[in-house]
């Protein structure tokens, strides 16, 4: 086991929660994971492609339970254009239930619906899997509907996706 730095043990795959005084929310995991947060961004690195990763989690959000609508290519846009940028796609997926009775409540969420996950070649073998927190969305729109199960189920659908096989 791994200790943090505030002494707590730490196994493998755990995560400590904190909360900062001006109400951030931090993540602190073992080692070999790497996770951060920016402005309800969960931020996480991977050893595994682009294709790989999206195919990983194309795979697992169906067998949740959730859509998934599209996948949009930017790299491929760009291409197109006569511009060049490393592989980035950027996943929707949702539950239209769920969505849309929260949707009813609050309109503007449409905007932020449905859920993506963006997946890009940062480059040196690393890929980053951004996901934009439910919760942040919701708090965004006033929606006191608690969106924190649909945050934790998203968070294991990508921790499980983006862990290569470390034996």
């Amino acid at each position: 086991m791994q200790r943090s730095k505030i002494g707590q043990k730490l196994k493998s795959r755990e995560t400590l929660r904190l909360i900062t005084r001006n109400g951030d929310d931090v993540s602190v995991l073992a080692p070999h994971q790497k996770k951060s947060m920016t402005s309800g961004l969960v931020i996480y690195d991977t050893d595994r492609s682009v294709s790989d990763a999206i195919e990983c989690l194309i795979d697992v959000l169906k067998k949740n339970g959730f859509v998934v609508f599209t996948i949009i290519d930017h790299a491929k846009a760009a291409r197109e254009v006569g511009l060049e940028m490393p592989d980035t796609k950027v996943l929707l997926f949702g539950n239209p239930k769920a969505g849309t009775a929260l949707m009813l409540k609050r309109p503007t969420l449409a905007i932020d619906l449905p859920s993506r996950i963006l997946v890009y070649d940062k480059g040196h073998g690393t890929t980053q899997v951004v996901y934009s927190k439910m919760e942040y969305a919701a708090n965004r729109h006033g929606l006191e509907s608690p969106v924190s199960d649909f945050d934790a189920t998203v968070n294991k659908i990508i921790s499980s996706c983006i862990e290569m096989n470390l034996d």
